[in-house]
């Protein structure tokens, strides 16, 4: 078995999942030969199952294996990326001031952009086109690693096979159900003048939470309608590129004045 930069992995041989580690973190391009190699020797050890489990691996497109590499070359970044994932679902949904949640999210973004870089850097040095549309699902997979790391039965960062999809909100609803934030200290006995509920309180804050589930949606169809854009114009020639126009136009529509959206047949001149 060989590593990412084709050194010999010291792998014990009666251990399977270190050889599975081994499998996932080595080179893209020899991955199916060290796959199929795994399989027959699990198979000639007399683990069938296994080897038939190992035999149906599928090989990781690019920016699934860079966010695999991330995880065995950047771990404790990664770990960050999570820890700060579980932070932020703690501030927002155990009832954390706006300051607590501006900093848990500020704390994400710092550690999915320190690790954006670094796949980018693990790109190029194995040979691998660092196209916009690669770093965006390797972005994409990073966030949905941050909420789906928040389940003990989540991916293993480190042996995808395939991009994540993004967390919608019924998942984060999901995930702090799952995962509820630390009991508070007990309480003291209950004032017998407690002040009485506030029915306007709880409107407004109950019309909050539909806006901020509104937002998610809206973000979350934004982006698909952006990957989709990405790809096409990645997919185009200059001859071609107006046919992705009504992609890379639809997320700005909205924000359009009304009679000025232009015609999409119409001849268009790119700024020089």
């Amino acid at each position: 078995m060989t590593t990412a930069n084709g050194d010999a992995a010291a792998t014990p041989a009666t251990d399977p999942q270190a050889q599975l580690d081994a499998l996932f973190r080595g080179p893209r391009e020899r991955f199916t030969a060290e796959r199929n190699a795994l399989a027959k020797r699990l198979a000639a050890a007399g683990d069938a199952p296994a080897a038939a489990r190992v035999k149906a691996l599928s090989k990781p497109n690019v920016s699934a294996w860079a966010v695999n590499q991330l995880w065995w070359t950047r771990q404790s970044d990664v770990e960050a990326l999570l820890e700060a994932g579980r932070r932020q679902a703690r501030a927002l949904h155990g009832g954390a001031g706006p300051s607590e949640q501006a900093t848990a999210g500020q704390a994400r973004r710092r550690a999915l952009d320190t690790l954006a870089t670094a796949a980018e850097s693990i790109l190029q040095q194995a040979g691998h086109a660092a196209g916009p549309a690669t770093l965006r699902r390797i972005s994409t997979t990073l966030e949905a690693l941050a909420a789906h790391g928040l389940r003990p039965d989540g991916p293993h960062p480190g042996r995808l096979s395939a991009d994540l999809d993004p967390p919608g909100f019924d998942l984060l609803a999901a995930l702090a159900a799952a995962d509820p934030p630390p009991p508070e200290p007990s309480a003291p006995p209950p004032n017998p003048t407690a002040p009485t509920p506030d029915p306007a309180a709880d409107e407004a804050r109950a019309e909050a939470e539909a806006v901020l589930a509104t937002a998610l949606r809206a973000r979350e169809t934004a982006r698909d309608d952006s990957e989709h854009a990405a790809r096409c114009l990645d997919r185009s020639s200059p001859a071609t590129t107006r046919h992705c126009w009504p992609l890379v136009l639809r997320p700005m529509r909205s924000r359009w004045p009304r009679g000025a959206w232009p015609r999409l047949d119409a001849p268009w001149n790119p700024p020089s």
